[in-house]
């Protein structure tokens, strides 16, 4: 919802004789009045933990590519161990 239309809402809600400023302030109190503090946390925390959401899903992603390189480095390891064993073996 944009600020303008938050201050139409607000304009519509309120009482004919007072008049809601079209500033952030002005409709942060307006909130907090009609709403109450909880609500508006509330509100406030959703951006938030939209973002999180986001975060932790981009960080699961890089763990699955970690596991996808440790996975290739344990198969080049092995290939390197097998190697070095049938070096060893061909000497003796």
């Amino acid at each position: 919802m944009s600020r303008e239309e938050l201050h139409q809402t607000a304009q519509a809600d309120t009482p004919a004789h007072v008049d809601i400023p079209a500033t952030t302030n002005g409709l942060i109190l307006w909130l907090l009045g009609r709403f109450g503090v909880a609500v508006v946390f509330a509100l406030s925390t959703f951006y938030v933990y939209q973002d999180m959401r986001a975060d932790r899903a981009e960080l699961f992603n890089a763990y699955q590519r970690n596991i996808e390189v440790i996975s290739g480095f344990k198969s080049v390891l092995e290939n390197q161990t097998r190697e070095i064993q049938e070096l060893r073996t061909s000497r003796q």
